[in-house]
């Protein structure tokens, strides 16, 4: 591939992301999404509009995850690798169990959000975390009240969207529940900003 064609296709992805009026959190990975289309529609001599959605991302290094994570909650890649350990396969919360506080309906809602922003933030899951996942969690952070821990979850109505039975329960983080995580990896981690 030429120069010159590498150089369009920076161009047309940058005239992408400006269209679709990104939040500034979102731009680097919206980015790096168009310019993989192009690329790939460049080399197959498909046009872009007749690539198919891309699928979530299955083989990323840990620091292409921590990117994506840091650029998802507007932070820096230094603070966001204070509170989570990333792996090319799973994603650990690894801040103090003492950060959490002692209550522990408070910890898991805590951990509840740290995790699905974890999860969904760097594309370990596509959109939505299973409740498995986050029950697990609280359970090696000696947070996990069984009896208690749907209710708990079940209040958190402001930050996730739900789907699925009782059994198979699936948690989408909102807006809103993205900016809380912003705010909880700020404060466990005492970047104040």
């Amino acid at each position: 591939m030429a120069d010159r064609d590498l150089d369009q296709i920076f161009r047309d992805a940058l005239a992408l992301v400006d269209r679709t009026e990104l939040p500034p959190e979102l731009r680097g990975v919206g980015f790096q999404k168009a310019v993989e289309v192009l690329l790939e529609s460049s080399v197959s001599g498909a046009r872009p509009a007749e690539t198919k959605a891309a699928p979530p991302i299955q083989s990323s290094t840990p620091i292409e995850r921590a990117g994506r994570l840091s650029s998802r909650l507007g932070l820096d890649l230094a603070v966001v690798q204070e509170a989570y350990d990333l792996s090319e396969k799973t994603v650990q919360i690894v801040v103090p169990r003492s950060k959490l506080g002692l209550d522990k309906a408070q910890a898991t809602r805590t951990l509840a959000i740290l995790l699905a922003a974890g999860r969904q933030g760097a594309s370990y899951d596509s959109d939505w975390t299973s409740l498995d996942l986050i029950r697990e969690e609280c359970r090696q952070f000696n947070v996990l009240d069984p009896s208690n821990f749907a209710a708990t979850i079940s209040g958190l109505t402001e930050f996730f969207l739900f789907r699925g039975s009782p059994r198979r329960r699936e948690l989408k983080l909102t807006r809103t529940g993205f900016e809380e995580a912003t705010r909880l990896v700020r404060k466990l981690t005492g970047d104040g900003k």
